[in-house]
């Protein structure tokens, strides 16, 4: 078998990465600090994909609630609701920081969005960053949150960013910290400090048994 054969079976055999529901789900807070972003700049794309203006991008709130249901997230709710409650807030604000990474068919290649979080005063999260199983592995997914936190750097240089994640995104998790996030464990609006710091020992147990790397 040639080298292009080859490459093109393993690629047709690699598994998509979905959330893995067999790790009990516990909210893990991570944060990247302004300093850090100062390291992050806009992202090479290859040709065969591109960013573009949410406008630009056809039947979005179905493309974006299908991913959502692909990748298995366990939602309560229907995903296009979601959607749509967040969108709602401001929609103006939304839609300039719903960052999407488009295919030469106009496929949603990752998605990755930036606005106010919850879980501190003023504080601004990374929220439902999500890569389609037909495209990843290409490092796609990193494409997107490194264009999202450069503009979210450019229009607030002196502010922090955080995301919530969870043991079973650990790939993400390593792809987090690569990028410069860190793990919170201190005390936080919806949770305590004591409370953090057992997640986290929870979550690097859990997945040093299961896949045997560290997070």
């Amino acid at each position: 078998m040639n080298k292009m054969n080859h490459n093109k079976t393993l690629e047709q055999n690699r598994k998509p990465v979905v959330l893995d529901d067999s790790y009990p789900y516990e909210e893990l807070l991570m944060i990247i600090p302004s300093e850090k972003m100062d390291e992050i700049t806009k992202p090479d794309l290859p040709d065969s994909v591109r960013f573009a203006k949410i406008s630009e991008v056809k039947d979005l709130k179905n493309k974006w609630a299908d991913l959502m249901r692909r990748l298995k997230f366990p939602n309560d709710i229907p995903e296009e609701e979601i959607f749509d409650r967040m969108r709602n807030q401001d929609p103006e604000f939304f839609d300039s920081h719903l960052f999407a990474l488009l295919s030469e068919d106009d496929d949603l290649v990752s998605v990755v969005g930036i606005w106010p979080g919850r879980h501190f005063e003023d504080g601004m999260r990374v929220h439902w960053m999500m890569s389609s199983p037909d495209y990843q592995s290409k490092g796609y997914g990193r494409m997107v949150l490194q264009q999202a936190i450069h503009q979210f750097h450019q229009e607030f240089p002196n502010k922090s960013l955080y995301l919530s994640t969870q043991a079973q995104s650990w790939p993400a998790i390593r792809m987090y910290k690569k990028m410069g996030f860190g793990s919170y464990e201190e005390d936080c609006l919806t949770t305590s400090k004591e409370e953090n710091v057992k997640r986290w020992e929870n979550a690097r147990r859990q997945v040093l048994a299961k896949e045997g790397v560290a997070i």
